[in-house]
C-alpha cells in the first residue's frame, strides 16, 4: 500500500512539473528573447517534422530539469514569425539564450537535445547573424506589418475561392486598404489638431481664419505708438495719449495698444 502511494505521488509530481512546448505567434514571440530556450520551426505537412514531433514532445516534458524552456512555431499558421527568422528548411531548431540564436543542426533525438544542453555544445556554434536582428526594438512592429500584409493576401485568396473574379477581388481589397489608410490618417490628423492646435501666424499664412498675431513691441517702435499703457501709482494700467492727439480723433478707430511697464527710477 505504501509503494502504491509513493508511485501515485511521483506520478502526480511528474504531471505537475511536465512542460508542454509553448506555441509562438505574432503576439508572444518576443518571450524567447529572454532566458534560455529551445525553439522548433515546423509545419504540419512536413514529413520530417512529423517524425520529430514525438521526440520534441518528450524533450519538452524533461526540459525543466535542465533549466531550459521549449517553444515551437507553426510556419503554416504563423508565417510572419517564420519570415523574420529566415527559415529555409523544416524542421529548424534554434537554441536561444538572452537573444543570441544558434542553429542546432542535426539535433533531432531527445538524447541529442539533452546532451546539447547539458554539455553546453551550443557554445561551440557560431551565433546566427541576421540582416534584421530579432532582438531589435523595431522588430515587433515589423512582424505586425508582415502579419497585416499576409492577412490582406489571405482575404484576397478567400474571395477568389468563393468565386469572386481575381480582378474584382484585387479591386475590393485595394479599395479597402486605401479606405482604411485614409481613415487612419484622418484620425491621426484630428488627434494632432486637438492636442496641438496650429498657431494663428500659421493660419494667416495658409489663408485660414484666425485672430491676427499681436505685434511684438520693441524698444525702438514702442515710442512711435499713438498710445501706450503705463503703470499708474496704484499699480493699475492707465492709457496715455500723445500730446498732439485731438479730441475729434476719438471717433476714429482706436490705435493699437501695447503695454510697457514703468521704468524704475
Amino acid at each position: 500500500m505504501l509503494m502504491l502511494f509513493i508511485w501515485f505521488a511521483l506520478s502526480c509530481f511528474s504531471l505537475v512539473n511536465a512542460q508542454e512546448s509553448l506555441p509562438l505567434s505574432v503576439h508572444n514571440w518576443t518571450e524567447i528573447l529572454y532566458g534560455e530556450w529551445m525553439v522548433e520551426f515546423y509545419a504540419p505537412w512536413c514529413p520530417s517534422c512529423q517524425l520529430v514531433a514525438p521526440e520534441w514532445k518528450r524533450f519538452a516534458e524533461i526540459a525543466p530539469k535542465h533549466e531550459v524552456k521549449v517553444a515551437e512555431v507553426d510556419c503554416s499558421s504563423e508565417p510572419a514569425v517564420a519570415m523574420i527568422f529566415t527559415i529555409t528548411s523544416l524542421p529548424t531548431i534554434f537554441h536561444v539564450k538572452d537573444g543570441v540564436f544558434r542553429n542546432a543542426k542535426g539535433k533531432r533525438k531527445v538524447e541529442e537535445l539533452v546532451s546539447f544542453i547539458q554539455n553546453r555544445e551550443f557554445e561551440l556554434i557560431e551565433p546566427t547573424s541576421w540582416s534584421l536582428p530579432p532582438n531589435a526594438f523595431y522588430m515587433p512592429a515589423v512582424v505586425r506589418f508582415l502579419d497585416l500584409g499576409l492577412s490582406v493576401t489571405k482575404v484576397n485568396k478567400a474571395l477568389v475561392n468563393h468565386g469572386v473574379p481575381a480582378s474584382l477581388s484585387i479591386l475590393i481589397v485595394g479599395t479597402g486598404v486605401l479606405a482604411s489608410g485614409a481613415a487612419l490618417g484622418m484620425l491621426i490628423l484630428c488627434v494632432c489638431e486637438y492636442f496641438c492646435p496650429p498657431r494663428p501666424q500659421i493660419l494667416n499664412v495658409v489663408g485660414m481664419e484666425g485672430e491676427p498675431p499681436e505685434p511684438i513691441v520693441t524698444k525702438e517702435n514702442d515710442m512711435e505708438r499713438d498710445s501706450v499703457l503705463e503703470d499708474s501709482e496704484d499699480g493699475s494700467w492707465a492709457e496715455i495719449k500723445p500730446p498732439d492727439a485731438k479730441e475729434g480723433d476719438e471717433d476714429q478707430d482706436p490705435p493699437s495698444l501695447h503695454r510697457r511697464r514703468k521704468v524704475q527710477k
